[in-house]
């Protein structure tokens, strides 16, 4: 399953969530014209200030403490995450 996480078009802002029987939290952050993102899955850090790519899962090593994998889309190319268009062009989804 495929699960889109709802973002606003905020620069700072972070997004709760249950999936995969885990409390997610996931906080972006803008710096340098690039988005990080630092995910906690229930209350243990996964990754801290990790870029965000197109397509590319915020936590790929099977060692994380992540059930599924998270990551960003650009809905109309295939552009690095900016947070002027989070929710619209860029989505992140979390695949089970």
């Amino acid at each position: 399953m495929i699960y889109q996480i709802p973002l606003q078009a905020v620069p700072v802002q972070k997004a709760a969530f249950t999936l995969g029987g885990q409390e997610i939290t996931v906080s972006l952050l803008p710096r340098l014209g690039r988005l990080y993102a630092t995910v906690f899955a229930d209350g243990l850090p996964v990754v801290r200030e990790r870029i965000c790519r197109h397509a590319v899962p915020l936590a790929n090593e099977a060692y994380r403490p992540l059930n599924g994998e998270l990551f960003f889309i650009d809905t109309a190319g295939s552009s690095d995450p900016v947070w002027q268009e989070l929710g619209s062009r860029f989505i992140l989804v979390y695949r089970l």
